[in-house]
């Protein structure tokens, strides 16, 4: 939605039928607290609701002016008043400082005092006309705020507020790289890390199956010597258990792998030490 479209509909809720909403403070969100789309945030009192309107329209002018997008489509679906500016996205909304006064009870607050014994609150409020600009990156981030004062209002400092716009965006772009940079670090740690593990991983089931060959292989030699020493007969069946144990013992041997140039690998789907060149 256009940002001046935006600033309509605000005016048009705010000094409307739901002027009591904004009149509350909650001009972007709904009594149940839900954001209501396409209207800014402005938690002003009706009587500043124009000037608040009109800064943000000049505000609006001047980013667009200088290149930046007014509104821009976001991932996480943000609603309210919205800028890119340098890539970073800010939400804009204004507040107005309220100040403490006495309250003088009303008739109908007499009357629930005097049923219910409902106290009437001792205090109300009233605006003050000063208007303060809030920035936000993020929720999860703290705001950027401009305020009228003794050393000037809001417009007087428009160029000023678009400079520090300008200067957070590059700083928030180096924080990102700077995030950016430390998880690629992180990861390539972690590859390093991993690519470590998997050496030692192989080289101690290397070890366990040389050790596991050794002793069958000399079982198998201790074997074949007490059958030919024996009075057992040499069958087919035990001569081909013979050749089938020497085999199987070699298969099991990583160190034929190193020889051949290969460092035995460990295959995690068959939980195997790859021996054979498949």
């Amino acid at each position: 939605m256009p940002p001046q479209k935006i600033l309509g509909k605000t005016l048009h809720a705010a000094l409307g039928e739901t002027a009591d909403v904004y009149l509350k403070g909650e001009s972007a969100w709904g009594p149940s607290g839900r954001r209501r789309p396409g209207i800014a945030n402005l938690q002003v009192d009706r009587s500043s609701t124009r000037r608040a309107l009109v800064f943000l329209s000049v505000l609006l002018t001047e980013l667009e002016r200088r290149g930046h997008k007014t509104n821009p489509r976001t991932v996480d679906g943000r609603e309210g008043l919205l800028v890119s500016v340098r890539n970073v996205t800010f939400e804009l909304r204004m507040t107005e400082r309220w100040k403490r006064i006495p309250h003088d009870p009303t008739a109908r607050e007499l009357a629930d005092q005097a049923r219910y014994s409902i106290q009437p609150p001792k205090w109300g409020r009233e605006p003050t006309g000063e208007l303060h600009l809030h920035a936000q990156e993020e929720p999860r981030y703290p705001s950027t705020e401009w305020k009228d004062d003794k050393q000037g209002t809001l417009e007087q400092r428009l160029t000023a507020v678009c400079d520090a716009l300008e200067t957070q965006a590059d700083a928030i772009q180096e924080r990102r790289a700077e995030t950016l940079r430390r998880e690629i670090q992180a990861l390539e740690r972690q590859k390093e890390a991993d690519r470590v593990a998997e050496l030692a991983r192989n080289l101690t089931k290397g070890a366990e199956l040389w050790r596991q060959a050794r002793d069958l292989q000399e079982y198998v030699v201790a074997a074949r010597a007490a059958l030919e020493g024996g009075n057992a007969t040499m069958t087919d069946e035990l001569s081909t258990w013979l050749l089938w144990a020497e085999a199987y013992a070699g298969s099991l041997d990583p160190l034929p792998v190193l020889a051949g140039g290969r460092i035995p690998e460990w295959n995690r789907y068959t939980g195997r030490l790859m021996l054979t060149a498949d």
